[in-house]
Parts: C-alpha cells; sequence; structure tokens
C-alpha cells in the first residue's frame, strides 16, 4: 500500500510518519533507527519514502517537499515542479497498486485553509491532470489530516474560562 503525504512546509508531515513509524515498530518489536526531523533548518527536501509494518501489511508513506515556502528554490511553483520530476520514477515503483491514499496535512494548531492552501490544492490537481489526463480518480483518493491537535491548549475546563497564566508553555 502507498500513501502520499503532502501540505504546507512546516505543518507536521514527517514528524506525523516517524510517530506511525515508531509506535508500529514497538508493537512489533522493531528496532528503528534514529530520525532527525528538520534536520537541514527547512525540512524534507526531496521526496523521501518510509516503509511501515503494521501487522501483515506494509505500507509505504512518502513525504513530499513542504509546499507556499516563499524561500529560493522552495515557492509552490519549484516544488511541485520537482516533485513531478520525481513522480515519474515514483510512479513506476507504485505503478500496480498506485497511490491508494493521499494524505493532505493542515497543521490543527493553527486549522485554517487560507490562500496558500487553496494555491497549493489548484497546482496539485493541475499536476495531477497533467500526469492523469484522462481520469481525475485521483481526486477520490485525497484526505485532509488535522496534525499538531495535541498543540491545541483549551480556553475552558469544567466550563469555566482557563485564566491564562494556568496555561503550560
Amino acid at each position: 500500500m502507498n500513501v502520499m503525504v503532502f501540505g504546507k512546509l512546516g505543518t507536521g508531515k514527517s514528524t506525523m510518519i516517524s510517530v506511525t513509524q515508531g509506535y508500529y515498530a514497538s508493537l512489533n518489536n522493531i528496532d528503528i533507527k534514529k530520525i532527525k526531523i528538520s534536520h537541514n533548518g527547512r525540512g524534507t527536501k526531496e521526496i523521501e519514502k518510509t516503509n511501515i509494518q503494521i501487522g501483515n501489511i506494509m505500507i509505504s508513506f512518502w513525504d513530499t517537499i513542504g509546499l507556499g515556502d516563499p524561500g529560493k528554490g522552495y515557492t509552490t511553483d519549484e516544488s511541485l515542479a520537482k516533485m513531478s520530476e520525481t513522480w515519474k520514477d515514483i510512479s513506476k515503483s507504485v505503478k500496480e497498486s498506485g497511490f491508494e491514499n493521499m494524505l493532505y496535512c493542515i497543521d490543527g494548531s493553527s486549522p485554517r485553509l487560507d490562500e496558500t492552501d487553496k494555491d497549493i490544492l489548484v497546482k496539485f490537481i493541475r499536476m495531477f491532470k497533467s500526469i492523469h489526463p484522462k481520469s481525475i480518480n485521483y481526486w477520490k483518493r485525497i484526505v485532509i489530516m488535522i496534525t499538531k491537535c495535541n498543540m491545541i491548549k483549551p480556553l475552558t475546563f469544567n466550563n469555566k474560562p482557563i485564566p491564562k497564566y494556568d496555561y503550560i508553555s
């Protein structure tokens, strides 16, 4: 099974994959290599594949470049172009089953779809239309995933407002 993970820069795509890998490795008594998230100060620079064994099923998570970065070489257009270049090689390795799911990650600590999200999704659709001109079935496989929900701070407890000084940072 192949799952592509994409979204804006800093939404926790790589972290979600690493946490999932660690969780299932612990259940399966498998040692995993230590992974340093955002080791280069920017995050994922190339599409990276991580295989995770869940029971009898092997899931390949394809971690993509964070989109929407205004930095040189990482604008949405430049990142999608890099993804598109790499896509041909990836398509060969996932040819039999394709991508069963594509997870679009949204940062739950700031849960808003903004113009950058709209821009990313429109450009993503155009990229896939150029790769798969006769079908839009890939769109049915896109799932919105909300990450970083553990970072949302409650505003009330037992129906009473929490004083600001009680927040733990």
